[in-house]
């Protein structure tokens, strides 16, 4: 009978002693997720834990372990650490209940290490980006929708490894406003919609004449999320472009009327990786009021009656 290795048992104690931990930070941050990392236990233990699907989600499992408690470590600041330990939260819990409904991690080549690359695989990269993303987000409603990006890549190889930089990137820039706008575009309020007679939105003749919203830095997170090209229109071919890249709208991008308003492709890529359909109706809500409050979009002036 042959001898057990000893340097396997070491690296089984340290992946242990590795999960552990992880599942300690985790349990420390709940306070910012709601969740713990009991439902987790088998993902984050490894390939033969308890957890449905948890063999298939062994190379997301281990960056998550590995990258994540890498950038736990590095931060000095105790808030940073609490952010992180609840993006990796977030993140078993997509990757569970992704491998529990049947799907699968990708295998082109995302969570190996090419040559020349030291032990950093494209998952690594990306994972770390994500959770550095995280733990600058004071605006912490963010949290949940910036890390839901990686499992959300990690499953999909329509998603190239610049992509998915490019997400986490303009996750990370984007206001907690400006993901509501997003997705409110993405899903428009129509029953409002035609309350406020915005169905027409335009004047006697019938000509679309747009509106400003009640908020002056709304208006101009908006115009933001035209300017990075998430937000635009539809061209008379359907071609969805950006605002301000037909001439109805060059210069302007509030002479497009809200109804009119579409999602871009690369728009429509963020809201899908970051799950911002799922922000909650009433922060959508106090959105929506904004927009389409017309009367408070300009205050009175000195004179007026």
């Amino acid at each position: 009978m042959s001898e057990p290795d000893q340097g396997e048992d070491e690296r089984d104690s340290d992946s242990d002693s590795d999960s552990e931990r992880l599942r300690g930070i985790i349990e420390e941050s709940s306070e910012l997720t709601g969740m713990t990392a009991g439902a987790m236990v088998g993902l984050i233990g490894g390939p033969p834990g308890a957890a449905a699907g948890a063999i298939a989600g062994f190379a997301i499992s281990k960056a998550l372990r590995r990258i994540g408690l890498e950038v736990h470590d590095r931060l000095l600041v105790a808030r940073q650490q609490e952010r992180v330990g609840a993006a990796l939260g977030v993140m078993y819990d997509d990757t569970t209940e992704a491998l529990t409904n049947g799907r699968q991690p990708r295998i082109d080549g995302f969570f190996d290490t090419p040559p020349g690359r030291g032990q950093r695989s494209d998952a690594d990269e990306v994972l770390e980006g994500t959770l550095r993303a995280a733990a600058d987000a004071n605006e912490e409603r963010k949290l949940r929708h910036i890390a839901g990006i990686f499992p959300s890549v990690a499953l999909r190889e329509d998603v190239n490894t610049a992509d998915a930089h490019w997400l986490v990137k303009t996750a990370e820039q984007l206001s907690w406003r400006q993901m509501v706008a997003l997705s409110i575009v993405a899903d428009p309020p129509s029953q409002r919609l035609r309350e406020q007679a915005l169905e027409k939105d335009g004047d006697e003749s019938g000509e679309a004449q747009g509106r400003r919203c009640a908020s002056p830095t709304l208006a101009e997170e908006v115009e933001d999320l035209g300017r990075l090209g998430l937000l635009g229109q539809t061209m008379t071919g359907g071609e969805i472009v950006r605002a301000g890249a037909t001439i109805g709208s060059l210069g302007n991008y509030w002479s497009v009327p809200i109804v009119d308003w579409r999602v871009t492709a690369a728009g429509a890529l963020l809201i899908n990786a970051a799950r911002l359909n799922e922000i909650d109706s009433h922060e959508r809500d106090l959105v929506v009021d904004l927009l389409l409050d017309q009367d408070l979009a300009e205050p009175p002036r000195d004179g007026d009656d």
